[in-house]
């Protein structure tokens, strides 16, 4: 019973879940075993951690104490439960979508024929929908659903009737439209991370429809993705990014949390793409990430379930480096380290303040930090061990330095996790060992070290190797 599905369903459930349960199983339209209403109760007083009560043996005896072990007995009682439990989160669920209860009673009504009934109730869920503030596909997937009942309504009346046809055409399109963008969108995403070329089946076709009929970017779940996938695949025209991120300005309130830290990602992940180009456009999209990162931070789009996530916090540290926004960074990492999972919490607050000081060239105050970081994941490891060769060739402590990049070499050769990046690193320990050891008054050997290190596909910290080169 242990690894159950009954069991992992039921620790999942929340206090408040658990009360309401109990009020579910209490009732005699939805159970009338009393075996399983002993079994939740049984589940409620024992601990997910205590295996050994959980087993079927210790639990038939709870339920049947005066009868010797029936598996099959148990194994039922446990089935129940667990369908009880299925049924309840569905009804849950159910109910948490307002619009879903009077939808589905002017459904009813009109089966019934209850016609002033069915009027009344599709006239209030129409009224509701149009009251929401959210703009997302959900509203239009609802705008749909009360268009149908009001169809299917009219189509059992007269023939001649006045129908909707238009409406629920026209709704049915947009709906249609909005979805296909958004998954085309999503496609996009995935290739650039997988290397898979997708279909995108009509997509084109779409395209070329909303550009005949411009008034479809009237709606927001339209427009939004509607630009940033013309953005994405016409890499040249940033009128489309400007088109998407004013958009998204006006959009806060017409969109879940959950959608708009969907869409606050794309809008950065664009502008990091373009940081990654080089272009001249790099400062302006340098900026245009940390604005948006700003924005997204403090309207909570970038948080989950109340945490910061350890990945966003890098980046916008790393982010905020570029741009020598000091003294912005230094306030972001004291407040908003608190925002981070307790396993991350101390190591990328140390890390965040060792960066901060390296890059004001507080070397002594920078090594205070990284002396203190412990544990931490591969990124924290890997991040320090570059960062005390860098220190410690600045210091010029060439005794730690020698040290620090043997042990650097011999965590890159022994991490295989590290993939595509074990080149970077590899590259960027071989070169900082050549620039100990070239001849800073012979021009020669310093250009061709300068043209090495400028042609050398993968290397990490390029920009700070040619910085010291240059220093020399």
């Amino acid at each position: 019973m242990n690894k159950s599905k009954l069991v992992e369903v039921f620790y999942s459930l929340d206090a408040k879940e658990i009360t309401k349960l109990r009020k579910f199983l209490l009732s005699p339209y939805f159970n009338k075993r009393e075996d399983v209403w002993e079994l939740f109760q049984y589940l409620c007083k024992t601990k997910e951690s205590n295996r050994k009560a959980l087993e079927k043996e210790q639990v038939h005896q709870a339920l049947y104490p005066n009868s010797s072990y029936d598996d099959g007995q148990i194994r039922y009682a446990m089935s129940f439960l667990f369908k009880l439990i299925e049924q309840f989160l569905v009804i849950e669920d159910f109910q948490q979508q307002d619009l879903n209860p009077t939808l589905n009673l002017a459904r009813v009504y009109r089966k019934r024929g209850l016609t002033k009934h069915f009027q009344q109730t599709l006239n209030t869920t129409r009224a509701k929908n149009k009251k929401k503030s959210l703009r997302d596909i959900d509203y239009l997937e609802y705008e749909y659903q009360i268009e149908s009942e009001a169809y299917f309504f009219s189509e059992e009346g007269e023939r001649t009737a006045n129908k909707n046809l238009q409406e629920l055409n026209d709704i049915l399109d947009i709906r249609f439209i909005a979805q296909k963008l958004k998954q085309g969108c999503t496609l996009l995403a995935h290739e650039r991370i997988s290397k898979i070329k997708y279909n995108k089946g009509i997509l084109v076709k779409i395209l070329e429809h909303i550009n005949d009929n411009i008034q479809l970017l009237e709606y927001p779940s339209i427009a939004l993705y509607y630009f940033y996938y013309q953005a994405t695949i016409q890499k040249e025209n940033k009128t489309y990014f400007e088109a998407f991120k004013e958009q998204l300005t006006k959009s806060y309130d017409l969109f879940s949390m959950d959608e708009m830290r969907d869409l606050y990602r794309m809008a950065i992940n664009y502008s990091i793409r373009q940081t990654n180009i080089k272009t001249t456009d790099y400062n302006r999209f340098l900026r245009e990430t940390w604005e948006l990162y700003k924005v997204g931070i403090q309207k909570r789009f970038l948080f989950d379930h109340g945490y910061l996530s350890h990945f966003t916090f890098k980046n916008v540290v790393n982010n905020a480096l570029g741009l020598k926004e000091f003294s912005w960074l230094k306030e972001f990492i004291e407040v908003y380290s608190n925002f981070l999972h307790q396993e991350h919490k101390e190591s990328y607050l140390n890390y965040g303040l060792a960066q901060l000081s390296f890059r004001q060239k507080k070397y002594k105050e920078a090594l205070s930090y990284l002396q203190i970081l412990e544990g931490g994941d591969l990124y924290i490891k890997i991040t320090t061990k570059v960062m005390y060769v860098q220190i410690y060739y600045v210091l010029e402590e060439d005794d730690v330095l020698d040290s620090s990049l043997a042990s650097f070499g011999a965590f890159v050769n022994r991490k295989d996790n590290l993939n595509y990046s074990k080149e970077y690193y590899k590259n960027f320990i071989r070169f900082t060992k050549k620039l100990i050891n070239v001849n800073p008054f012979d021009k020669q050997e310093k250009a061709l070290l300068l043209k090495e290190i400028q042609d050398v596909k993968a290397l990490a910290e390029r920009s700070w190797l040619l910085e010291q080169l240059q220093n020399l």
